[in-house]
Order: structure tokens, then C-alpha cells, then sequence
């Protein structure tokens, strides 16, 4: 049980870390730039920050204790799959894998213990 708590922290913190810094130094910045398209700001800022949602609400469900243990599973592969996506797509550039495959990892280890 404990790994699926670790699980769930590390999803919440990214899924925070996602929608506050990631959006601050990386985002906003590509939105603030020369001609900025009006309804392509709000599409961008609402996906951006609709992903950083769904990681936190992936954490709380990976932690309650009634999740069966299946979806627990499929979710610990999909972020690992994210994870290794993620490092295959920029090259290492992107320090976010290491998160994404933490938690799927911890998670598939707490459905086994």
C-alpha cells in the first residue's frame, strides 16, 4: 500500500509542478511571444492545464483503496509508456520522465505487494 501512496504523491507533485512552473517557465512565454493568437491562448492554456488536472486526479485514484487493482495497472503502464515517449521524443531534454516512469513504476510495485 505504501508504494501506491508514493505512487500517488509523485503524480500529484508532477501534475502541480505541471500546471505552476512547467506553465510559468515553458508556456506562457510561447503564448506572450510576437502575435499572439487569442483563441489559440485559451485552447493551449486550457489543455495545458487540463493535463496537469487529470495527473492529479490519476494520483488521488491510484491511492483510494477501493481502485481495483487492473485500473491501477493500466495507469502505472500508460505513464510509464508517457514516461519513456517523453525521453524517446526529446532526447533526454525533458527531465519530466523520470517523474512519469516513478509513477507508474511505484504504482505496478504497489499492485504486487
Amino acid at each position: 500500500m505504501i508504494w501506491l501512496q508514493i505512487s500517488a504523491i509523485v503524480m500529484v507533485l508532477t501534475g502541480i509542478g505541471h500546471s505552476t512552473y512547467a506553465y510559468r517557465r515553458f508556456l506562457l512565454p510561447l503564448l506572450t511571444g510576437p502575435e499572439p493568437a487569442p483563441h489559440l491562448n485559451a485552447i493551449n492554456k486550457y489543455s495545458w492545464h487540463g493535463v496537469g488536472f487529470f495527473m492529479v486526479l490519476n494520483g488521488a485514484m491510484v491511492a483510494w483503496p477501493q481502485t481495483p487493482s487492473l485500473i491501477v495497472t493500466i495507469s502505472g503502464l500508460f505513464w510509464i509508456a508517457m514516461g519513456i515517449a517523453d525521453l524517446v521524443i526529446a532526447r533526454g531534454k525533458h527531465v519530466a520522465w523520470v517523474l512519469l516512469v516513478a509513477a507508474g513504476a511505484t504504482s505496478l510495485i504497489g499492485t504486487q505487494t
